[in-house]
């Protein structure tokens, strides 16, 4: 069966689990077959696969195709673009400076100004920092959607991407569901991709 993708849903799903956002839909908003990139921040390597064997091994009960599983790795590739994305009628801007004022608080220190708390979002997008790894997530491909989460032990930053590299929203978060998450081993992320 092949998954469809359901961008702008998933996203409006995800900033509504992770209160950022608002649970409302928009006919005129609503993009099928668009990919998404959730990119996150902590690690649990307790019971996680060390090996691309390990990992087909944990997600076949979940029937994921070799298709989805092309794209799972692709999503680790998307470059950030800078931009913001448009989100409940808010233009990219509005949607930035919400995401300031409602996050800016979450890390230590503060940030002080929008453009730094944007500055630091698209570093963290785009950072190829060791302590990140990937994890492809169970609870939305099982609702139908590929995502796949960027997750930072260390500093424990969260920002969600869209497939096109336009932020969506960029906080700190100290948790990861165990057992919703399965890590995407090193050997199946290609980095030098452009």
């Amino acid at each position: 069966m092949k998954m469809k993708f359901l961008g702008f849903l998933g996203l409006t799903l995800l900033l509504s689990l992770t209160g950022c956002g608002q649970s409302r839909f928009s006919s005129e908003n609503t993009y099928l077959n668009n990919k998404q990139v959730i990119i996150l921040s902590k690690k649990d390597d307790s019971l996680q696969p060390a090996n691309s064997a390990e990992f087909l091994s944990a997600i076949a009960k979940h029937r994921v195709s070799k298709e989805n599983i092309e794209l799972i790795v692709e999503f680790t590739r998307v470059k950030p673009t800078g931009k913001w994305i448009e989100f409940d009628g808010n233009n990219p801007e509005q949607n930035l400076t919400l995401h300031f004022q409602k996050h800016r608080y979450d890390f230590n220190p503060p940030f002080r100004t929008e453009e730094e708390y944007h500055n630091s979002a698209v570093k963290a997008a785009a950072s190829n920092d060791p302590n990140y790894d990937y994890f492809f997530d169970l609870k939305y491909y099982n609702e139908g959607m590929v995502s796949v989460v960027k997750w930072n032990a260390k500093s424990k930053e969260l920002v969600v991407m869209r497939s096109d590299g336009r932020l969506a929203t960029y906080f700190s978060d100290d948790r990861l569901a165990s057992g919703r998450f399965i890590k995407i081993p090193k050997d199946m992320i290609k980095r030098d991709v452009k």
